[in-house]
């Protein structure tokens, strides 16, 4: 059907050829006869160009420059003019700029304001704005009164972003009546208002554009801020009183930071000389000190009860250090337990101390390092060289997530282009958790496997068959639950190598079958006698060609029996569900310490899928029965259906094998029935494709118990919902994304998040 479909693809490409050659006007043939003499005169200036090549010399290449270019002056000239408005940009006179774009954000939302938070300790201020909810605009401006700030979300920008482009540069964000009533009549999409307001034209509105939109459409008050050094907020002035100290002309300096902009050769020397040396910069502890001034004066200032900090990208950074330092200063600078985290109710100075916390730290497709993300970005050097060269700046997201005791959100995807998922804060968390005792440090950096397995690797042989390496570490036997409570670094990195060792021998086995293949066609070998790979379409009587079903079918019947099963393995556990967004054929890819890192967030965050999947069975099977009944933590039991995530009607489409990932215990069984047909084989492929099968069905059995153990099942669902913040060792809610690095949600992911928001800010889960 394909092939068919070609064809006819073929046949109109074909004749709209002919159309558009017959399209072209007469001019295009008398004008042929001047097109070929200068091609002629092209090709004879070539060939001169091709015999000179030879004769190339100094002079000459100097002679070629001067006439293209001018003079080696002129070059130097050039090249410096180009660089020094990279030094010292000239001054921005147009009144087209950040000025009008704050303007503008600012007339599109009822109640918008601005106001400077200043730095006490370091200097400087930062420019905030602040967007009300949409229905606590309305009733403000009706009311005319000052109402208190139940809840609000304090926004972290992403790299290179800033509070003037927040609500989208597209200048279609808003909730003033005109806007409203615009986009009501240019969209059909119908949705609840989460306000109390009950004002028709908040009734129906547009998908929103951008983080802010979607907050006061929530009910919640926004809260945008610019880092220091980007827009008009400034870092200390410290760097210009030493200027000024030794000498130089403070009116020199740019009219940002107090100075009047002067023409001139010196005092272009003197902006490039402060720019370089005393001029403010930003660094990661100057944002993150920058978000900290901020959510203290929203805390302690301004009173908003429910503070959540949003940091999308590097503004997880931010928003991980500033959730952190308002969860010490108000539980007696320590991290380690959060009393008032406990309290829902009596006590004033406790419940005065329970508000002046986060109620939520939302870390948005952020890593765990940066120097994790140098590494796989630019290489593996990066990361020493970070650490040299900023030895001083502590770049530890996944540290300061672990110590914020509030209630959090890790939100991934596994497929960012961005920041690899190895180096993401989900990784990372879960690289802590489970390899290193929950210590952050150097987590999501490029770990190098263990010796005999790189040599194995290299040598094309068994994890165990290395002749220049003895195994020492070599795991023949996978972890057991519940008698082993973690995955070691070494049975981790010992499945890495298994999983690849299966992958290169069914590549083999499948490049083996393609290779006999083409040469039972050059050898001429009779089709009859022997089937082999049609050259020409065959059409058969419902007009489907069978090419691609007879190259593959001719393919499989020349792999040996060993090399079908390994290649049937490794089909297996290329698509096993990782249940956190990435399959295991895509971590092996990526190399050994990708495939560590997805065995830690399977059974870090994979167990909050599988009870919420669970739990969702239980209420089905419970709402004929006792409608009334809620499903508790501990009365969740996890079955092998709980693991499928492929839709229900999957079975229905015939390719849904390669289109959704295959449930882990569908794996392991049908990996245990291939084990018993290699058992039935004396080859020696087939004998050591058994220690690699076995270890990997011991290892996926492991995770099965393990996440399936009521012990776990009751943590998960209790981290998804927050209920481990009471314990004093939140790892936070996992919400698994599909939407790139920079797209918006979808609105399924978007409900999701205002679920857990809310419950974030009630008052049964405040923290």
């Amino acid at each position: 059907e394909t092939v068919a479909s070609a064809l006819k693809l073929y046949e109109s490409c074909s004749e709209l050829k002919e159309f558009i050659s017959s399209l072209k006007s007469s001019s295009s043939s008398s004008s042929s006869s001047s097109t070929s003499e200068e091609e002629e005169d092209e090709y004879t200036f070539r060939d001169n160009e091709e015999e000179e090549e030879d004769d190339v010399n100094i002079d000459t290449v100097r002679r070629k420059l001067q006439q293209e270019g001018g003079s080696g002056l002129t070059i130097i000239k050039t090249a410096v003019q180009t660089i020094l408005p990279l030094l010292d940009p000239p001054p921005h006179d147009s009144i087209f700029g950040f000025d009008v774009m704050r303007g503008c954000m600012l007339s599109r939302y009822v109640g918008a304001k601005q106001l400077w938070v200043k730095n006490e300790n370091g200097g400087g201020a930062v420019d905030v704005l602040y967007i009300p909810a949409t229905h606590r605009a309305k009733s403000s401006s009706s009311s005319g009164g000052n109402h208190k700030i139940e809840k609000a979300v304090l926004y972290c920008n992403p790299n290179a972003g800033l509070a003037e482009i927040a609500t989208g540069m597209s200048f279609m964000g808003g909730n003033t009546s005109s806007y409203r009533a615009s986009s009501s009549s240019s969209s059909s999409l119908q949705r609840p208002n989460s306000g109390s307001s009950s004002d028709d034209s908040s009734s129906s509105f547009s998908e929103p554009n951008c983080w802010t939109d979607y907050y006061i459409e929530e009910g919640y008050d926004v809260f945008l801020f610019n880092y220091s050094g980007y827009g008009r907020s400034f870092g200390n002035d410290f760097g210009s009183r030493v200027f000024s100290c030794c000498g130089f002309n403070s009116s020199a300096q740019k009219r940002s930071n107090g100075g009047v902009y002067k023409d001139g050769c010196m005092a272009r020397i003197q902006r490039i000389f402060y720019s370089l040396f005393f001029g403010f910069k930003p660094t990661s502890e100057s944002i993150k000190n920058d978000a900290v001034i901020v959510a203290k004066h929203i805390v302690n200032a301004i009173g908003v009860e429910h503070l959540v900090i949003h940091g999308e990208s590097i503004g997880g950074m931010a928003a991980a250090c500033a959730a952190k330092e308002l969860c010490i200063s108000t539980s007696g600078g320590t991290t380690t337990s959060c009393p008032t985290a406990l309290s829902g109710g009596g006590g004033g100075e406790l419940d005065e101390q329970r508000k002046k916390q986060p109620s939520l730290l939302f870390c948005d497709r952020t890593f765990c390092n940066l120097e994790a993300v140098a590494q796989r970005l630019v290489g593996s050097w990066t990361g020493n060289a970070i650490r040299l060269l900023t030895p001083l700046w502590n770049m530890d997201v996944a540290g300061d997530f672990l110590a914020s005791n509030c209630a959090k959100i890790v939100a991934n995807d596994a497929a960012d282009s961005i920041i690899a998922n190895t180096s993401s804060l989900k990784s990372g968390l879960s690289f802590a958790y489970e390899m290193k005792k929950g210590n952050s440090k150097g987590v999501g950096w490029i770990l190098d496997a263990p010796l005999e397995y790189r040599m194995a690797d290299w040598e094309n042989v068994g994890v165990n068959d290395s002749k220049f390496v003895k195994s020492r570490s070599c795991h023949t036997q996978a972890p057991i639950w519940p008698a082993d409570k973690h995955i070691s670094p070494e049975e981790a990195f010992c499945f890495a190598a298994c999983a690849r060792r299966i992958g290169k021998l069914a590549t083999t086995a499948k490049r083996n079958g393609v290779r006999r293949s083409h040469d039972s066609i050059s050898s001429g070998a009779d089709m009859d006698e022997e089937e082999g790979i049609e050259i020409t379409a065959v059409e058969e009587g419902n007009g489907v060609s069978t090419i691609s079903a007879r190259s593959s079918l001719s393919m499989m019947q020349r792999i040996d029996q060993t090399g079908l099963i390994q290649m049937e393995a490794w089909n297996l556990l290329a698509c096993c569900d990782g249940l956190c967004g990435s399959v295991l054929g895509t971590a092996v890819k990526d190399g050994f310490d990708s495939t560590v890192s997805w065995l830690c967030d399977l059974v870090t965050f994979g167990g909050q899928i599988v009870s919420n999947a669970a739990e969702k069975r239980l209420l089905q099977e419970r709402k004929n029965d006792a409608p009334d009944v809620n499903v508790t933590d501990s009365g969740i039991s996890v079955i092998s259906s709980d693991f499928d995530l492929r839709p229900s009607d999957y079975a229905e489409d015939d390719d849904s094998e390669g289109v959704y990932p295959i449930p882990i215990p569908e794996v392991t069984e049908k990996l245990k029935r291939i084990l018993d047909r290699l058992d039935e084989i004396t080859s020696d492929g087939a004998i050591n494709s058994k220690i690699e099968i076995k270890y990997c069905i011991g290892m996926l059995d492991y995770i099965v118990a393990r996440l399936s153990s009521k012990t776990h099942v009751s943590r998960s669902a209790q981290s998804r919902l927050f209920g481990d913040v009471k314990d004093g060792t939140p790892i936070g809610s996992f919400l698994n994304l599909n939407c790139g690095h920079n797209n918006q949600y979808s609105a399924e992911e978007r409900e999701k998040l205002t679920s857990l928001m809310n419950r974030a800010c009630s008052d049964a889960h405040a923290v």
